[in-house]
């Protein structure tokens, strides 16, 4: 399995709910992929599930199956395709009609950007080992990461 459409056939599991879940159940009509969709229910079963070879293959945010294959030892023993199923955005929410936290908020987040803090944060949380059990979750800077770590907001 190397790209997305080698899952024909494939047991894939991943879990409820998830926008993982919405976005591969559509990829997998659209493409007619065939595959047999195992739905566990949060996604430390769908990774256990994975380990005890009952699933081919698992859809997950990188970030979090980083973390999971870093917590159990697993580093070098599997591969994280290439192709994407989604981009979701992040974001910071805050009480409704709080204009002075918002700005607050705001300048602190320009600050990050502009002193380049945000780089380093990159490579202190995703490219170094994080406390307290030192895993290192080893998340290669994109190109896409990388024009975002780069841009100003304004």
């Amino acid at each position: 399995i190397h790209r997305i459409r080698d899952l024909h056939g494939k047991r894939v599991v991943v879990a409820r709910g998830t926008n993982n879940a919405t976005a591969f159940n559509q990829l997998v009509s659209s493409q007619k992929l065939g595959v047999t969709l195992i739905e566990a229910r949060d996604d430390a079963a769908s990774y256990a599930a994975f380990r005890q070879r009952n699933a081919d293959a698992i859809v997950m945010d990188d970030i979090l199956l980083l973390s999971l294959i870093a917590e159990s030892g697993d580093q070098g023993r599997f591969e994280i395709l290439d192709d994407t199923l989604a981009r979701d955005p992040y974001a910071i929410m805050i009480r409704r009609g709080d204009a002075e936290f918002k700005v607050m908020l705001d300048q602190a987040t320009e600050e990050l950007f502009r002193e380049g803090a945000m780089v380093r944060l990159y490579q202190q949380w995703f490219r170094s080992p994080i406390p307290p059990k030192r895993v290192n979750l080893a998340l290669p800077v994109t190109e896409e990461m990388a024009r975002v770590l780069r841009l100003l907001p304004r």
